[in-house]
């Protein structure tokens, strides 16, 4: 797992991405006039996200058609800073997600969750696990 960040986002990356596809990407990141030199599909992968923050789109719409546009095997967890928010997805790469007392756990290795929770989830292609804080509804 390899994990990039900046100031509004980071990312955990787990996986490949076709190299034609990797270097068209990046290709079209400079065209726009993104200056960066990306050596990892997860680099790469923080990228496209700001990129579409950058026009608008809003972290789950950004996340999704990043993922949308690189083609490999891969899942992908992306944790934004505001708004608070966590957002996992995958392609032909395993993801599974369970609760154990409060605390929400990400993995591929199902048998390893199941050590931590009695219910686990798979997360099934195309449809992200979203997740976001519980605010108080009350306030002492």
């Amino acid at each position: 797992v390899c994990f990039y960040a900046n100031e509004r986002l980071a990312v955990a990356y787990c996986g490949t991405v076709e190299e034609e596809r990797f270097f068209y990407l990046k290709e079209d990141l400079w065209a726009l006039g993104y200056e960066l030199e990306p050596e990892t599909a997860g680099e790469l992968f923080i990228h496209l996200i700001q990129r579409y923050m950058d026009i608008g789109l809003r972290p789950i719409e950004s996340t999704l058609t990043s993922a949308s546009r690189l083609l490999g095997d891969y899942a992908v967890m992306v944790l934004f800073a505001e708004p608070e928010l966590l957002i996992a997805t995958r392609q032909r790469c395993p993801l599974a997600f369970c609760i154990n007392n409060n605390l929400g756990f990400l993995g591929s290795d199902l048998t390893a969750l199941s050590q931590l929770s009695p219910i686990v989830m798979q997360v099934e292609e195309g449809h992200p696990v979203v997740l976001r804080p519980i605010k108080p509804l009350f306030r002492e």
